[in-house]
């Protein structure tokens, strides 16, 4: 699933799964699916994350 995500550890692909909970597509079935929502979970969600942190 990691691949072409850049640096993906087992916590940021925990908090993914826990982000989209029961609307997460099986990556079996979507794999480019699943890896165009952790693309955009890296740019949306964790570039936020990131940003409020240094902010504090």
């Amino acid at each position: 699933m990691a691949q072409g995500l850049g640096e993906v550890n087992d916590e940021d692909i925990k908090e993914f799964i826990e982000y989209f909970k029961d609307e997460l597509p099986d990556p079996d079935h979507h794999p480019l699916k699943v890896i165009w929502l952790m693309k955009w979970y890296q740019s949306i969600v964790m570039r936020n994350r990131n940003d409020n942190n240094n902010r504090h």
